[in-house]
């Protein structure tokens, strides 16, 4: 049994999209860049990765990625790899040379591939395919093709194109690693355009707060494990492990603690000490929570104590000292109208009436950071201010 083991890079690296090399090591090998790039193109070319800066994150069909079936999943980046006409990209080892009518890049690889005869070595078979026919001719190091029936037409294939194709074929699982080439049984249902059955194993939760994943682990799975643990080794299996530091990342990312225990219990039995050790990290962070905001300044310490006595603003803005005050963002739309309405506050700079209220500029609020950093203690502030999020005027 195979398993389309690119499927889990992908999530890997959409994990993690600033260290896409170091999580995208499988239990099989350590991918080359250009092997990288090379599953990142059709991903990319399917909806699954989006590309961004230097990194890649969730494309438009990701999710589905997760929640289906990797056979599908399989299916498609094969036939995407057949139709692909974009060579340069998905091939970066092969430059073609203009002669005549070449033959297009997904032609070329279907080509190749109905020719391929397992037993042969890649040697072999390049031999083999350019001698295959007496309209092969060679011409300045590569070769050109005349299709039988079509007398007018001259393409070309190069010998590196061959050697190109085997090696992706390989990095799709289509064909086995090793020499002689030989189809992967899931590989030959593939070219026959039938959807393989993908037997999948779930994560092994162990006392030792250790996850162990098999290869054939669901690619949904390993994105939850790599929101959610450390990865530990990748030797034959995926291996990970709850900690503290992980439980407090995936906390900060939207996954609640009864979350990562409901998850691991669909896996089987979570042992009592690492589920009594989740819930209680995760009492302990909740404790505490960081949230975008935007800080208000007042001109008098007396018109901030006006506003905290306004009904409407109670619970949306947090008074930090005397002329300070917290906006969370997300309710930060609310907060402006009501102070519009009230005449605190003037979309136009310099046209207030009377009352004024500034929201900081980036230079005043790291200003004010470091205020509060220094005082703190003589504040007593219930928790540290992260500005995130400064906004010059509404």
């Amino acid at each position: 049994m195979v398993y389309p083991l690119f499927l889990n890079d992908i999530v890997k690296l959409a994990s993690h999209p600033s260290s896409p090399l170091h999580r995208l090591k499988t239990p099989l090998s350590n991918p080359s860049a250009e092997r990288l790039k090379f599953i990142v193109f059709l991903a990319e070319r399917l909806n699954v990765l989006s590309s961004m800066g230097t990194g890649w994150i969730s494309g438009e069909r990701f999710n589905e990625l997760l929640e289906g079936k990797p056979g599908q999943w399989w299916a498609e980046f094969l036939n995407a790899f057949l139709e692909e006409n974009d060579w340069d990209e998905l091939a970066l080892s092969v430059k073609l040379k203009s002669m005549g009518n070449r033959l297009s890049p997904s032609r070329a690889r279907k080509f190749i591939v109905e020719n391929i005869r397992e037993g042969e070595t890649a040697r072999e078979f390049s031999s083999r395919l350019k001698e295959k026919a007496k309209d092969f001719y060679r011409k300045t190091g590569g070769w050109i093709l005349k299709r039988q029936g079509r007398e007018a037409e001259w393409e070309e294939l190069e010998e590196k194109i061959i050697v190109a194709v085997i090696k992706e074929l390989r990095w799709l699982a289509i064909l086995k690693g090793e020499e002689p080439l030989a189809f992967t049984q899931e590989g030959k249902l593939l070219l026959e355009g039938k959807i393989p059955e993908v037997p999948l194993e779930k994560p092994l939760v162990k006392p030792d707060f250790e996850i162990i994943a098999p290869l054939n682990t669901h690619p949904g799975d390993i994105f939850f494990l790599e929101k959610v643990a450390e990865p530990v080794s990748s030797h034959g299996v995926y291996t990970y492990r709850i900690t503290r530091d992980s439980v407090m990342r995936a906390i900060e990312t939207g996954i609640e603690t009864h979350r990562i225990v409901k998850r691991l219990e669909e896996w089987g039995t979570v042992p009592e000490n690492l589920r009594d050790n989740i819930l209680q990290w995760g009492a302990r962070f909740s404790r505490i929570k960081l949230r975008f905001g935007v800080v208000i300044e007042v001109e008098e310490p007396h018109l901030l104590k006006e506003l905290m006595h306004i009904n409407k603003l109670k619970g949306l803005i947090l008074p930090l000292n005397s002329k300070y005050a917290l906006v969370r963002t997300e309710n930060l739309e609310e907060v402006r109208r009501i102070l519009r309405t009230g005449e605190y506050y003037s979309e136009v700079p310099g046209e207030w009436d009377g009352k004024r209220i500034v929201f900081l500029t980036s230079k005043q609020a790291e200003a004010l950071k470091k205020f509060l950093k220094e005082r703190v203690e003589e504040l007593k502030f219930p928790f540290n201010v992260i500005i995130e999020e400064v906004i010059e005027k509404l």
